[in-house]
């Protein structure tokens, strides 16, 4: 999907690790799924941010609340 894409994303029910996501907030069960790089304060100050994990997160299509995972071989 392009940075000019005219087709907004689409929330999708989610699994991990074999279970349902549902929203701890509204029990709501359609997410947006996006991607983020996690950054502690030392790596920030030695400019090492690029060595920091990701974690996928879920944001509930109702009411916003984002849900967070690691991926399991950066735990």
């Amino acid at each position: 999907m392009g940075l000019f894409s005219s087709k907004p994303p689409q929330a999708q029910a989610v699994q991990r690790a074999g279970i349902d996501l549902k929203c701890d907030h509204c029990a709501h069960d359609l997410f947006f799924q996006g991607e983020a790089q996690l950054h502690s304060q030392v790596a920030t100050l030695f400019g090492l941010e690029g060595w920091e994990p990701n974690a996928t997160y879920y944001a509930c299509e109702r009411c916003g609340r984002l849900h967070w995972f690691r991926s399991p071989e950066s735990a």
